[in-house]
């Protein structure tokens, strides 16, 4: 029987190295050892790209990476939405499961040098900073002037950081000539051109990873799916967004499981996939897994 849990997991645990994410690891590695050299003065790193152009699964990737080679743990936290420069410095306490977190009559500056003295305790190699684009609305220059303000003021207590989100992230750190200075590095996380001759032998080989993982004779479908068959619609569909990709192969992984005559993932399941995730993010209105008709003529 497939299991579908655990086929949606293993296609979003691919761990997939367009140049971007390999362009943002040498961003994290200059850091280290930035860190390394000078742990008393705090620098950063900036990640930024469009939605779903993988910023959060390299986040989260390098953190194992770290881990694997016996490095200091990189501590990670996701920025809520709207929130205050108090709220984010308790966020990050919470993620260090410290008590403090939980205190109410303390003040931003009480939370903040908290912070900076469990880094240094913790030796912690940076705090990740993801969706770091919600410190500071775009267009509102007195908050964006206190975000930098905040950030700055951590990175001088020592703590090294690396904001991952949107673009809006660089209006928070270019408002602030000190803050802008250390910033060593920064990386963008870009949609991969898969009609490039380099792009499309990419893109196949990611397809053919996909395909293993769907056939695994423990969890998989009984018979090959061959996405690799369907790259140029899964182009189209995708528009070149990583995160696009793997989530309609995950909806037609769906779609395939819950019909049990289906020995694979079929065309008709991508079909059903676009239109759901289409639905609710609005993609586009043509359907490229959609038949084709063929043209037909009449006698004159």
């Amino acid at each position: 029987m497939v299991d579908t849990p655990t086929l949606t997991r293993k296609i979003d645990d691919v761990l997939i190295r367009t140049t971007s994410y390999l362009e943002a690891l040498n961003e994290l590695e200059g850091l280290y050892q930035f860190r390394l050299a000078d742990s008393d003065n705090g620098r950063a790193i900036a990640v930024t790209g469009h939605s779903r152009t993988g910023k959060t699964k390299w986040s989260r990737s390098v953190i194992e990476m770290f881990e694997d080679k016996g490095r200091p743990e990189i501590l990670y936290v996701r920025v809520p939405s709207n929130p205050s420069l108090k709220a984010v410095a308790t966020e990050i306490l919470n993620e260090m499961k410290d008590p403090f977190a939980h205190k109410t009559r303390v003040n931003t500056s009480q939370i903040t040098d908290r912070v900076a003295n469990l880094f240094k305790d913790k030796r912690y190699a940076f705090i990740v900073l993801d969706e770091a684009h919600h410190i500071a609305p775009m267009g509102k220059n007195r908050i964006v002037w206190e975000a930098a303000e905040w950030l700055k003021s951590l990175m001088n207590k020592g703590v090294f950081l690396v904001l991952v989100g949107l673009p809006d992230v660089q209006e928070i750190v270019t408002g602030n000539s000190q803050l802008q200075n250390r910033l060593i590095g920064h990386a963008q996380m870009k949609t991969s051109e898969f009609e490039s001759k380099l792009g499309r032998d990419f893109l196949r080989k990611l397809l053919t990873e996909y395909d293993a993982i769907l056939v695994d004779p423990e969890y998989g479908f009984p018979k090959p799916s061959n996405l690799v068959d369907f790259a140029d619609r899964l182009t189209s569909a995708s528009s070149g967004y990583l995160g696009r990709l793997s989530t309609l192969v995950q909806r037609a992984v769906y779609f395939a499981a819950a019909n049990q005559k289906a020995k694979c993932v079929e065309l008709c399941h991508l079909e059903k996939a676009y239109d759901s995730v289409n639905l609710g993010q609005g993609w586009g209105t043509t359907n490229p897994f959609r038949p084709r008709k063929r043209a037909t003529s009449k006698a004159a």
